[in-house]
């Protein structure tokens, strides 16, 4: 069975306070487990004027990736709820990322197909912790080429000396990527549309990512191989994981 799934954020809440959704926030996690969330502030406000292309988004609000555990140890008054734990391998607001506390009691989903996420986070702004709700829903796979392969990929990229380390996760129709190298980082989001075109849909920084090399061999039908690598000016990403997404999911 395999449990790769898309996520998108349907709102956050700091009780009291009412529910919103102020960024597009999309999670890919592998069957493995490995993830990237990639969450970036919404546009201000819409272009007075009409344009043929949406807004690229560019304003990281936080972005991190790793690898997901899950206790079926929940709320005992909750059927079906249960403990899951985001372990930070990289991140963007920080170059500790374990340091980073994210961890979620899930509840099961209501009747909209969403799940409840609540939990404590520490308040950048007063270094105090909160409560927290957040809502999470599936998105159905699309296909990832013309032959209506649905495929996934996991490259990473490391370099101590450097403090170098990067993520980039391919899954159905949807490509994230984030890369920090010391202080500087980068993240893209890409969605392949209709007509079977990859677009970057969000972007921020400017080190070089592989997400345009890696499209350019998506788009002409090829596909990548556990441990093939690529050679980005002064980062080598190596494919650790790489599947075909069974059918009907």
């Amino acid at each position: 069975m395999d449990n790769s799934n898309i996520s998108v954020r349907t709102l956050l809440q700091y009780p009291p306070a009412p529910p919103s959704e102020p960024t597009s926030t999309v999670v890919l996690t592998l069957n493995s487990r490995q993830f990237i969330d990639l969450r970036f502030a919404k546009a201000q406000s819409p272009s007075s004027t009409p344009t043929a292309s949406p807004t690229v988004l560019k304003d990281l609000s936080w972005g991190f990736a790793g690898h997901q555990t899950i206790s079926t140890l929940g709320d005992g008054y909750i059927p079906g709820s249960y403990e899951s734990t985001w372990h930070h391998w990289v991140s963007s607001t920080t170059k500790n990322p374990q340091s980073e506390q994210d961890v979620g009691l899930m509840l099961p989903p209501n009747a909209d197909g969403v799940v409840l996420e609540k939990g404590s986070s520490t308040d950048a702004a007063t270094g105090e912790s909160r409560k927290y709700v957040e809502g999470w829903k599936d998105v159905d796979f699309k296909a990832t080429n013309d032959r209506g392969e649905k495929l996934s990929f996991l490259f990473r990229a490391e370099d101590s000396a450097r403090g170098v380390r990067g993520v980039v996760i391919v899954l159905g129709q949807y490509m994230q990527a984030l890369l920090r190298e010391g202080d500087r980082v980068a993240a893209e989001r890409w969605e392949r549309g209709t007509r079977g075109y990859w677009n970057r849909v969000v972007v921020t920084g400017e080190l070089r990512l592989p997400c345009e090399d890696i499209v350019k061999v998506l788009q002409a039908g090829g596909t990548f191989k556990k441990d093939r690598e690529l050679e980005i000016p002064g980062v080598e990403w190596t494919c650790q994981e790489a599947n075909v997404v069974p059918a009907g999911l």
